[in-house]
């Protein structure tokens, strides 16, 4: 889990001050930097859907499927975020919305959208770090005064020997 999210900041990083010589150049350290991300990005994806369908943390085992369902909603408002702070960065370091664009200001556009990513990153593994370790620990807890291991021993068996 902090893992995945490490390795989508190393790729954010990476995008972030990648430098090519010439276009070719960059479009190496382009592909390069997406493959490091998509990693990570890979990882998040299902410890997302995994972590929302888990109810320990909160013990709502009502809602379950609707939390699912709204992490997997919030990549439509950061696709629009992002667009957003993308037409933002164009009118700032280009000066207005009128091409064309100069290289100077594509650069800074570029490295400045994932650099709020980069942000976004570094609190969610913060967030991981500090503050989900004691929703685990509550659910540890809650699981040990209720004499239960978490998993339904008698459905597991017959999993196994049916399958």
């Amino acid at each position: 889990m902090i893992q995945d999210a490490i390795i989508v900041l190393i790729g954010t990083i990476l995008l972030t001050a990648m430098w090519g010589t010439s276009l070719q150049g960059w479009v190496i350290m382009y592909g390069f930097s997406v493959m490091i991300y998509s990693f990570g990005v890979g990882g998040e994806y299902t410890m997302t859907g995994t972590r929302a369908m888990e109810d320990g943390a909160t013990g709502d085992k009502l809602h379950r499927g609707r939390n699912v369902l709204l992490a997997f909603l919030m990549q439509g408002w950061g696709q629009l975020a992002n667009q957003v702070v993308l037409l933002l960065c164009l009118l700032i370091f280009h000066g207005g919305g009128n091409p064309p664009y100069t290289p100077l200001s594509t650069q800074w556009t570029f490295r400045v959208s994932f650099a709020a990513v980069g942000l976004v990153i570094l609190w969610m593994i913060y967030h991981r770090i500090y503050r989900l370790k004691f929703a685990d620990d509550t659910l540890r807890k809650s699981k040990k005064r209720a004499n239960v291991t978490g998993y339904d021993k008698q459905s597991l068996h017959l999993t196994f020997t049916h399958y």
